[in-house]
């Protein structure tokens, strides 16, 4: 596809496979501007009906207006390919940064980063809009250092009138993200702003001591551990990190979502608290 037009957009490279989708940096000419669009892929959906839904909610982000959060442009249709075409953001993901340094980032280069994401998530929870599939790829830091959420396209409204039980190829394959995904996900259950929270619960550890306290070989071990196993705790790994906020991280790691934090805004809230406390 690199050179060929897309929906009006002229694709430049591939920036990454997704569970669900390729994304690609491309040109506007309209706007004369790079974009990320996302070409989802085309067994994504098993009904017209399911179609529609996601649509129907991925249209949704489009009312979300955050400096922290990467702003969805458009979503489409090409001859039968669902497409979402995003802000491009120039800079280094979480990965990255989780790569670079493998015993953790500091207390204080942890707190600079995650905090305006906390932010960014309580806002878009208050507007209804949950993320649902968050993992260090989809968070960057941009080119002036200030950290965005990309990808609010597999949205999900928290008022959607029937139980959510995400995405499913025709193949029978899960679309997610296996380390980060939260136990009701993995579990086909119904899903919350709280499913967020794990999410970023699991980055946060990540973060801070330079492992995922899931993965462990393949998808399925991953999933399974998400079920059934208990993150090492990660006071042990950072001594330097307060306590308040080692027991914080693992309460968003909790199995069951009514343990987690009710609101997002109350987990920010709490961990720079339990920082600044030194405790």
């Amino acid at each position: 596809m690199i050179g060929t037009l897309f929906a009006g957009y002229k694709i430049i490279e591939r920036l990454g496979g997704l569970s669900n989708g390729v994304v690609f940096r491309a040109y506007d000419p309209r706007s004369e501007q790079f974009v990320a669009i996302k070409i989802l892929i085309k067994d994504m959906f098993l009904t017209p009906e399911k179609q529609a839904r996601f649509l129907r909610e991925a249209q949704t982000a489009v009312i979300l207006e955050h400096a922290n959060i990467a702003k969805l442009l458009e979503l489409g249709d090409s001859r039968g390919t669902q497409y979402l075409v995003m802000e491009f953001i120039e800079g280094k993901t979480f990965r990255e940064i989780i790569e670079a340094e493998p015993n953790g980032v500091t207390i204080k280069g942890f707190v600079g980063i995650i905090d305006p994401v906390l932010g960014a998530l309580a806002y878009a929870h208050q507007k209804g809009v949950i993320h649902r599939d968050l993992k260090p790829e989809n968070l960057i830091l941009n080119k002036n250092g200030v950290p965005v959420i990309v990808d609010f396209g597999l949205v999900k409204m928290s008022d959607s009138e029937r139980p959510d039980i995400g995405y499913i190829t025709s193949q029978g394959m899960v679309l997610g993200s296996p380390g980060y995904m939260a136990p009701e996900q993995v579990s086909s259950l119904p899903q919350d702003h709280r499913t967020d929270l794990f999410s970023i619960g699991v980055i946060m550890y990540e973060l801070l001591c330079g492992s995922n306290p899931f993965c462990d070989g393949s998808p399925i071990k991953a999933m399974q551990k998400i079920l059934y196993d208990d993150p090492l705790t990660l006071e042990l790994i950072r001594p330097d990190l307060p306590t308040k906020a080692s027991n914080i991280i693992h309460k968003c790691m909790s199995k069951d979502p009514n343990d987690r934090f009710n609101h997002a805004e109350e987990l920010q809230r709490e961990l720079k608290k339990a920082i600044e406390s030194g405790r």
